[in-house]
């Protein structure tokens, strides 16, 4: 039975035993030891064996660090310098860059470019943090069908990844190709932006009561990447962009 209960002891995450701040621990033991460190670094092999042969009932007590091994952590893949020039910083790093940021009007452009080269028109590129929306229609202004919006989204997708390495639209955001919404709905950033200073009815979620919203109106401000401002007979309203369900016209601005 102990040989069983060893097999499962090591297949099971490290976190869900208790690991995980041990290890914790001694990592950070390693790191302000005064000691010179050597330099190999703690490896997998490392971990497994320390797995092996410590006693599970001792994670309940305090730890003595005193006979811990220390190791130096694995060397950064890249140097400070390197990575303080980078433009975009890790997968989801800059996804809350201010609209008119040069890497979001390059990707708008390539995706505008790409998507028009299927037969398509579109209406407009805009950003939501961690998506990118492309809405299209026909050339006739028409609702394009599905096999339109798959052929233009695979043209942006094809057309960015040749720029992915620098940048980084994809690994960030998911791609939605879409038609414009209803005419008195507003979705495009192009239409935020055309009615600035009109009055609006935005539609929200209740963050505390998921089941219930609430409708603030006033005259839009703007919209960015993340935000939503409603000027409400002179207060300035922000709404948290993940929580608007619609913004709205009233239907004396119905186009």
């Amino acid at each position: 039975m102990a040989r069983c209960w060893l097999i499962k002891l090591l297949l099971l995450p490290a976190a869900a035993l208790g690991f995980g701040p041990a290890l914790r621990a001694m990592r950070r033991a390693a790191a302000m030891a005064s000691a010179p460190t050597p330099d190999a670094p703690v490896t997998s092999a490392d971990v497994k064996e320390w797995m092996t042969t410590m006693d599970p009932d001792a994670l309940e007590e305090e730890l003595d660090l005193s006979d811990v091994p220390v190791k130096a952590m694995p060397p950064p893949d890249i140097s400070v310098e390197e990575n303080s020039k980078k433009d975009v910083v890790g997968d989801f790093g800059g996804t809350d860059d201010a609209l008119e940021e040069p890497w979001r009007v390059e990707a708008a452009g390539i995706a505008k470019a790409a998507g028009e080269a299927t037969g398509v028109v579109v209406k407009d590129v805009y950003w939501e943090p961690g998506t990118l929306r492309v809405a299209v229609t026909k050339g006739d202004g028409s609702t394009p069908d599905a096999e339109d919006c798959a052929a233009a989204s695979r043209a942006v997708v094809d057309a960015l990844e040749e720029h992915e390495d620098r940048l980084r639209v994809l690994a960030r955001h998911d791609l939605e190709v879409t038609s414009p919404g209803a005419s008195d709905v507003l979705t495009m950033q192009s239409e935020f932006d055309a009615f600035k200073g009109y009055d609006v009815a935005a539609k929200t979620a209740n963050p505390i009561h998921p089941d219930e919203t609430r409708t603030v109106e006033g005259k839009l401000v703007e919209r960015t990447i993340d935000t939503l401002v409603i000027n409400v007979k002179g207060r300035m309203v922000k709404l948290p962009w993940h929580l608007v369900e619609e913004v709205k016209l009233p239907p004396a601005k119905k186009e």
